[in-house]
């Protein structure tokens, strides 16, 4: 049995400054070589593939994005007419979009919705693919769901992610300060409510333990040379005491690695105190994510915080030397104009040291597709930050907000004092491709 897993790329690669190695693939590889299968990862991010190579495998897998749809889905009938008799899976978040329409394309074998480790490798060993949880499938041209997969629960179980199988001096990550740049991820799913997301990791948070965590800290640094890490996961310091521990552990081991939470932390499951610690283990930059400049806007997307939370962040941060991100959504269906200058005028007030105002997008599954129908189709690339159309506003054109988010960039940095703030922070060449990347993506 050998294996294939590949991540494409997006349609618009300019669309996606930000690099970083796919856990998604890594793990589940390396989950498979542990039971003895033959895995390959691809990250066409960082390298050119050829599929002819994919005639040599017995099974191929795609990660599904909302951003590789269409090289994805192009790249599996191109497998598909050149090899028959390789199996096709598809996984990644985007799968929960609609899985049943990807499962029906006829290139198309199997679509894993969920965690990946155990269904795939339950899959591949199976004779009754009915019987394995988690996938929809074909039987007789009928696709047929077996039922959702339980998450989950010992993290710590999972070996670390098969970062060996990729360049990791490849990947570019502006917004760092060392390379080779590596990611982690030390908890899955989320308990709260946002209506905007739809839970690809479940409601139910799992934390790895600290002493896990730190091992595979400790291994990328030492066996693998990593000099920055990006804690990739939503929630980090959901349980403070467990935040702690992994900073306490890291400064005991004498582990020398810069660290970033550039995916965001909750701004109300944090304290000075913590932040302190995060700063002593070698965090340099921390996101929050108040979404919005409006309390009445946090109510309505059930985010479960003040805005006196990110504000309190941004100024103990400040003090303690630790830069900040913050990151905002434009374009919810009740916003006026009015709406959206109240949220451009609290990211000034906040001065965070980056900012990033995305368009809303209505994930099909989420309370938030619920209100304004779904997005535009499902089997193509819909983008995740500035410059295409989701779905339509009620009170916004597409132009007002692309006009107003163009706004947002301008107030927020073009000054000199954000500038020489910045300017201390990154190096020449991490700004020059922040700059590109604001100029190709029209944002500024």
């Amino acid at each position: 049995m050998k294996v294939l897993l590949i991540l494409e790329t997006a349609v618009n690669k300019g669309m996606y400054v930000n690099q970083l190695p796919p856990l998604g693939i890594l793990g589940i590889a390396s989950y498979l070589i542990s039971k003895g299968i033959e895995t390959k990862a691809v990250d066409c991010n960082i390298q050119e593939y050829d599929y002819k190579e994919a005639g040599n495998y017995d099974m191929v897998g795609f990660s599904l994005f909302c951003s590789n749809v269409t090289r994805t889905l192009d790249a599996a009938k191109k497998i598909r007419k050149m090899f028959p008799h390789v199996k096709i899976i598809l996984g990644g978040p985007h799968t929960l979009t609609s899985p049943l329409e990807f499962a029906k394309k006829n290139f198309i074998d199997a679509v894993i919705v969920g965690e990946g480790e155990d269904t795939l490798y339950e899959y591949l060993t199976s004779k009754n693919p009915n019987k394995v949880r988690g996938i929809y499938y074909k039987k007789k041209k009928k696709v047929i769901f077996t039922g959702e997969r339980p998450f989950r629960e010992n993290l710590d179980s999972l070996p670390f992610p098969a970062l060996d199988q990729v360049n990791l001096r490849k990947y570019i990550f502006p917004m760092s300060q060392a390379r080779p740049i590596s990611q982690i991820m030390t908890s899955r799913g989320c308990p709260y409510n946002c209506i905007y997301c739809f839970h690809s990791l479940g409601r139910k948070w799992r934390p790895r333990s600290a002493r896990n965590i730190v091992d595979e800290i400790e291994w990328q640094v030492n066996k693998l040379g990593v000099r920055e890490i990006s804690i990739s996961d939503d929630n980090f310091t959901l349980d403070k005491k467990r935040a702690e521990d992994v900073c306490e552990m890291i400064i005991r081991r004498g582990i020398k690695v810069k660290i970033q939470l550039m995916n965001g932390i909750r701004a109300d499951r944090v304290d000075k105190s913590l932040l302190k610690k995060m700063k002593q283990a070698g965090v340099w930059l921390i996101a929050v994510a108040p979404e919005t400049g409006s309390e009445e806007t946090l109510k309505k997307i059930k985010k479960g915080m003040t805005l006196n939370h990110p504000k309190n962040v941004v100024k103990w941060c400040k003090e303690l030397g630790i830069a900040t991100y913050a990151f905002f959504m434009i374009g919810f269906p009740w916003e006026s104009e009015k709406d959206v200058r109240q949220t451009i005028e609290f990211a000034e007030k906040l001065d965070a040291d980056f900012n990033q105002f995305s368009r809303v997008l209505p994930f099909e599954g989420t309370e938030l597709a619920a209100m304004t129908g779904k997005i535009e189709c499902t089997d193509k690339d819909t983008g995740l930050f500035y410059g295409n159309k989701k779905y339509k506003q009620q009170k916004l054109t597409d132009e007002q907000t692309g006009r107003l988010i163009r706004e947002a960039y301008r107030r927020c940095y073009l000054n000199p004092r954000k500038m020489l703030r910045i300017f201390r922070i990154l190096s020449l060449k991490n700004l020059y491709r922040l700059a590109k990347y604001a100029f190709k993506t029209g944002s500024m």
